[in-house]
């Protein structure tokens, strides 16, 4: 036997919570009828009581009691095998953790604000498949492909700018990456989501998006930051805070490079999307395109399908209850002798 429903496990507190009321409000009869009438005069005014009655009527009570709780923590057993099919996409998300993804331009900065809203896209998934990708100076499979959501969403709070040790941003190496993440035995139904403030110092981007073209993968370019840029942070082994700066000792500001995603979207026949201070349109982008794209099926799974059989538990609750109303708590009446005239 399982239990599908152990959220409701405290529930058994009632049991002996309940055994207790039965005893207190015994006790608080039998006050009450020492309060109407003297002890000496119960057996004139009263019926005898049975104690193995009262104890059976108690015992149907708590027994009744222990079958509702168990039929609501959802009793299960038996099964029949079940096979799942799932349908969808391959959903690659590449995640720039450079250091000017610090930047506060966003709140609380970039790549916290860019994990927030993976995460609510990974929340939104029908049955697609999602690799996440960890991209700066170099970059690295952080989850492979899995429709185990909340194994993606660990992944996922993991990333930080010290993912990976080189630093910079190659959003070409990003690409070439995230490709290596796609099954090898089909080359439909993939899905590129590139999330980056713009910067590359890298210089391939446009072998890499002819290679996406090749592989029928479907990039959607994701800008972070302002136009306006802001400067980047650091921490010392103390904790103090201060910003990156240049060799002439002004503030570096990294600001979104609007052209080059523009570039990519515009080669690859999707659209540049904004994670900036009006919100973000990852969520749209999964609606209005690739939720629309030819779904395949993945290899079926065989699932266990366990039987509910709380029926049983409601029936036998309400049986011993409708027992339990008709079993009085006193004696039989025993006829009184009358005499002979």
């Amino acid at each position: 036997m399982r239990f599908s429903h152990l959220e409701y496990i405290w529930l058994l507190g009632i049991i002996p919570l309940g055994l207790l009321l039965l005893v207190w409000s015994r006790q608080k009869k039998k006050q009450g009828l020492r309060a109407f009438a003297d002890v000496s005069q119960h057996p004139y005014l009263l019926r005898p009581l049975s104690r193995a009655r009262q104890r059976l009527k108690s015992g149907l009570q708590i027994t009744v009691l222990g079958l509702v709780v168990a039929a609501l923590l959802g009793p299960q057993w038996g099964y029949d095998w079940q096979e799942v099919k799932k349908s969808g996409v391959d959903i690659v998300v590449a995640i720039d953790v450079s250091k000017s993804m610090l930047a506060e331009d966003i709140k609380p900065n970039r790549l916290d604000r860019t994990k927030k809203e993976v995460e609510r896209l990974i929340s939104v998934l029908k049955g697609d498949r999602i690799a996440i990708v960890a991209f700066a100076g170099n970059a690295f499979i952080q989850c492979p492909l899995t429709t185990d959501y909340g194994v993606a969403k660990l992944f996922l709070s993991d990333l930080n700018t010290d993912s990976l040790p080189l630093g910079g941003t190659d959003i070409g190496r990003a690409i070439e990456k995230s490709l290596e993440a796609y099954d090898k035995s089909d080359l439909e139904h993939r899905v590129l989501i590139l999330i980056s403030d713009g910067e590359d110092h890298g210089g391939e981007i446009e072998n890499a998006i002819e290679r996406a073209q090749k592989e029928h993968v479907a990039v959607y370019p994701v800008l972070v930051g302002s136009v306006m840029g802001a400067p980047i942070p650091i921490l010392d082994n103390q904790g103090n805070r201060s910003y990156i700066k240049d060799q002439a000792g002004l503030l570096v500001l990294s600001k979104q490079n609007p052209e080059m995603f523009s570039l990519i979207a515009a080669q690859t026949g999707t659209f540049l999307s904004v994670l900036g201070s009006s919100g973000f349109a990852l969520e749209d982008v999964y609606s209005l395109e690739i939720d629309r794209l030819e779904k395949k099926e993945f290899q079926a799974q065989r699932n266990k399908q366990y039987h509910d059989r709380f029926a049983w538990f409601v029936l036998g609750a309400l049986i011993l209850y409708m027992i339990e109303m008709f079993v009085p708590e006193s004696k039989k009446e025993i006829p009184r002798e009358t005499s002979s005239a």
